[in-house]
Formats: structure tokens, sequence, C-alpha cells
């Protein structure tokens, strides 16, 4: 995750306009956070705005649910 917002930043995008959530961030890659972030960034797109929304990882299943 780090080295592709690193090959953004060199291709050109503002480092301030990308919003990275994992295990080795403040912000931690929970349900809630990832539901808020997704909201922060369909509030702040504006037409012809190119947005670009790259998810990784694996689920788990606890108490029946996934």
């Amino acid at each position: 995750m780090e080295a592709t917002r690193e090959g953004m930043i060199a291709g050109g995008f503002d480092p301030a306009r990308i919003r990275l959530v994992t295990d080795n961030t403040e912000e931690k890659p929970t349900r809630a956070n990832i539901l808020a972030a997704l909201q922060a960034i369909a509030g702040a797109t504006e037409r012809d705005d190119l947005l670009l929304v790259y998810y990784s990882g694996h689920g788990d299943a606890a108490g029946g649910e996934s």
C-alpha cells in the first residue's frame, strides 16, 4: 500500500489528497473508518474528478458475519 501511494506521488498526485488507511497508519481500517473515508471522499469529489479507490485485503468471519 505504501509503495502504491509513493508511486502515485511520483506520478504527480498531490500527497494531501491521498488517504491511506492501513494497519500501519494512525487511522485503522475498521468498518466505521472505511465507511467514513468513503463518505468524505464522496463529499469532496466533483464532476470530472479522477477518483481512485484501491482496496487490498482479505475477509474474516466472526460470529457468523463477515
